[in-house]
């Protein structure tokens, strides 16, 4: 049953991610094949979901039952690795050299840069925009 729970959790935030990608993205955000983008939100979503479905669900359900105590080593001890290993992975550069899933990974986390970057000079723009009205009272 907990292998089920960890099983839809992690495919439900695949889903999430990959829905969110097609609202998120502008043409202009996504580069020469927006299918890509596609693909690497939708393997983005899975190795995210897979870090909380297989991680952060069954210890955070094995703290507050009370099954083990909080800083007990033997459960501890599988857990941590896994957890460094996997926020490694999604925080550097590891995902984006795999042979077949890295140019996905590539474009999808391109996309989201170019996407912040736009929505970061609308704000200076807008930031901007009120600095020259306030100039122009005093």
């Amino acid at each position: 049953m907990m292998l089920l729970a960890q099983g839809v959790t992690a495919v439900l935030w695949a889903i999430i991610v990959f829905a969110l990608s097609f609202v998120w993205f502008r043409p202009e955000h996504r580069g020469g094949k927006p299918w890509l983008t596609h693909l690497g939100a939708l393997i983005f979503g899975f190795l995210f979901g897979g870090f909380i479905g297989l991680v952060m669900v069954p210890l955070g359900q094995a703290v507050t039952e009370g099954r083990i105590e909080m800083y007990s080593t033997d459960y501890l001890k599988w857990y941590l690795p896994a957890l460094v290993v996997l926020i490694l992975m999604l925080r550097t550069d590891v995902t984006v050299r795999l042979p077949l899933l890295g140019a996905p990974i590539r474009a999808y986390r391109s996309a989201l840069l170019r996407r912040q970057i736009a929505q970061a000079q609308k704000r200076l723009a807008k930031m901007e925009g009120m600095g020259a009205g306030r100039g122009q009272q005093d």
